[in-house]
């Protein structure tokens, strides 16, 4: 994979840190997306993928070597960077080299076609981001169809989801 190699005061990589800060409105609906687990999901939902930084010092796997050029022919955009600038953008302790600012999909109700056995959980008035971003990630370990939240009070595209 061909990427241009940028550094920390390249606009893109400032993109991330405002994102993960919450400082600019977010009317696009970007998030950023870290690590191995996270492109799995980014892939399998076919998420649109804006931006992805690899940095191929700290990939720990083969998984993560595959899944950076499956993510980098996925995105609008790929750059190359530092384990350093990597470090400064990071907010796990180990990304696998993978980082990318996606947007949130979204999907129309009446679209869904749901089985009659689905799992889905109703959530109301989930107000603290770290809570939804656990909901989430026990959803997907047991492999549930649907997530409806009601009387939402966190954005979506919080860091901490």
């Amino acid at each position: 994979m061909e990427a241009q190699q940028i550094g920390a005061s390249h606009p893109r990589i400032k993109q991330v840190i405002d994102l993960q800060r919450s400082t600019r409105p977010n009317p696009r609906l970007l998030f950023v997306a870290e690590g191995l687990w996270a492109h799995n999901a980014l892939l399998d939902a076919d998420t649109a993928i804006d931006t992805f930084f690899w940095c191929p010092e700290a990939a720990y796997s083969d998984e993560a070597v595959t899944r950076s050029a499956q993510v980098a022919a996925r995105a609008a955009q790929t750059f190359r960077i530092s384990a350093r600038t990597l470090a400064r953008i990071a907010e796990r302790d180990k990304p696998d080299g993978l980082l990318s600012v996606a947007r949130l999909p979204r999907w129309d109700a009446a679209s869904l076609a749901l089985p009659d056995d689905a799992l889905l959980l109703v959530a109301d008035a989930v107000e603290i981001p770290g809570n939804l971003g656990t909901l989430i990630r026990t959803l997907d370990a047991v492999g549930a169809d649907l997530l409806v939240l009601t009387n939402r009070r966190t954005r979506l595209t919080h860091p901490k989801v």
